[in-house]
């Protein structure tokens, strides 16, 4: 059967590349001898490897109605698992190239920073007290319960090994609850609002309580000797970054906006200037001893579209209001004010447009590098710890799910207390920070991951499906 057009091409294709690189197999190794030009094209291939498998992962997962989230963070557990499930080593490189953990962790603070962009301090001040009461709930409640939970499954442990378990679960991950409600077409909801307002204050009061329980674990359980003290530093330091971040976004932002775009006042300025802004306060956050998505988070919610008017706007919208100023009398009166409220609005989220495609590209590699941190093999050789890590992660839950008693009235409180429950990366640090000075064992550091995945994969899931049948 003669081959078709297409099926002669694609094999045309493959061969020509196999030929390409078999004639050029023994002049790179000659002239490169895995040298630092090796390592770099391993881990751009390593990269596409992940970016791929987060995106096909994610497209299977949204065509059974699972969020995209999902996906990735499963292509990272198959990827960093890949060994055990098959016993090939195919993708083990993946798992110790340093340029996918840098570029995941800058997409999260992009990502951060996208929805501080998103975010309005209007909207998010309407919910604040309330806010605040569900991350002090959804703080507080989880911590006690994982505290009794462990020391009730696991006797004979110290303190400070209760009170850092319990601050791990005391983690909430806004980035995984966040995307679910982007995937839903809900992040403007009032719901979604704030859970972002709580998880963000979730987020300093962890970074908090993370603090205090490492100052005990270094003083040997001395709370008196530098832990107090930190707990009101650490506070004042996230006060202060807010603060600023709000004094630049009024006083400074507009004037600097200005003289960047008397030197230039494209599109491609605007987006390195605007992403800059984002990396700087970033980058201000980790020199004060503070998260750096809380200071993407902040200089975020501190910008304003009125910020970049001095910039140029899309060739579509400037076209859009060409047309509809030259049209003025042909415009019937409500059909104009229709198509001029459509203009303004697609111009007011176009620095957030700019932010996503960005956004789109490296964020699914973040969660993908979150998957990869999961070590199937220590939990296979422990079956115990998975009926602990069960305890723990109905504990992880119910102590979530009860801040969303905390919201009031207008909101739906199980959406809420089930928008809070996903632990996702921000869990993981934790239990990274509680390995590293020796609080927490091999065992208690598995109970962490698996509680990690059980809130990551089951809070969306609900999520999802309260979502899609609210009425």
């Amino acid at each position: 059967m003669p081959l078709s057009k297409r099926s002669f091409q694609i094999l045309l294709l493959t061969v020509s590349v196999v030929v390409l690189l078999w004639l050029n197999q023994g002049e790179h190794s000659a002239e490169h001898g895995g040298g630092p030009h090796e390592v770099i094209l391993q881990s751009f291939i390593w990269f596409a490897v992940a970016m791929v498998l987060a995106r096909a992962f994610a497209s299977l997962f949204k065509l059974i109605n699972i969020p995209a989230v999902l996906g990735c963070i499963t292509a990272g557990i198959v990827a960093g698992n890949f060994a055990l499930m098959t016993g090939l080593d195919w993708l083990e490189p993946i798992k110790t190239t340093e340029f996918i953990r840098i570029i995941a962790e800058y997409a999260v603070v992009l990502l951060l920073f996208k929805i501080g962009l998103e975010s309005n301090i209007e909207d998010i001040m309407s919910v604040g007290l309330r806010s605040l009461a569900v991350a002090i709930v959804g703080v507080v409640a989880p911590m006690v319960l994982g505290y009794v939970t462990l020391a009730v499954l696991m006797p004979g442990q110290s303190d400070v090994v209760y009170l850092f378990f319990g601050a791990a679960l005391s983690a909430t991950s806004i980035a995984i609850t966040t995307r679910t409600f982007e995937d839903l077409g809900q992040k403007d909801s009032t719901e979604s609002i704030m859970v972002r307002s709580a998880a963000v204050i979730d987020d300093v009061l962890g970074l908090v309580i993370l603090a205090f329980v490492s100052s005990l674990a270094a003083t040997s359980g001395d709370a008196e000797a530098v832990g107090i003290g930190s707990m009101f530093v650490i506070i004042a330091k996230a006060i202060l970054l807010f603060a600023v971040a709000i004094l630049f976004g009024q006083s400074i932002a507009p004037g600097l906006s200005y003289w960047v775009s008397r030197l230039e006042d494209s599109l491609e300025m605007k987006a390195a200037f605007v992403m800059g802004i984002g990396i700087v306060f970033a980058v201000l956050a980790y020199s004060v001893g503070l998260e750096m998505i809380v200071g993407a988070y902040a200089v975020g919610l501190a910008l304003d579209p009125v910020h970049f008017r001095y910039f140029k706007e899309p060739e579509a919208i400037m076209e859009l209001r060409e047309r509809l100023f030259h049209n003025d009398t042909k415009c019937e009166k409500e059909s104009r004010r229709i198509l001029e409220a459509t203009i303004n609005k697609h111009s007011d989220k176009h620095i957030e447009d700019l932010i996503h495609g960005f956004v789109i590209f490296i964020v699914p590699v973040f969660f993908f590098y979150t998957g990869m941190q999961v070590d199937l093999a220590s939990l296979v050789a422990n079956p115990t710890i998975l009926s602990i890590a069960l305890a723990v992660s109905v504990a992880a839950i119910v102590g979530k799910y009860v801040s969303g008693w905390a919201a009031g009235p207008g909101v739906d409180k199980n959406t809420v207390g089930w928008a809070m429950v996903p632990r996702g990366e921000v869990g993981i640090v934790f239990a990274n920070v509680g390995l590293s000075l020796g609080v927490l064992s091999a065992d208690l550091f598995a109970t962490v991951i698996i509680m990690v995945i059980v809130t990551t994969f089951a809070a969306p899931i609900v999520l999802a499906y309260r979502l899609s049948h609210k009425s």
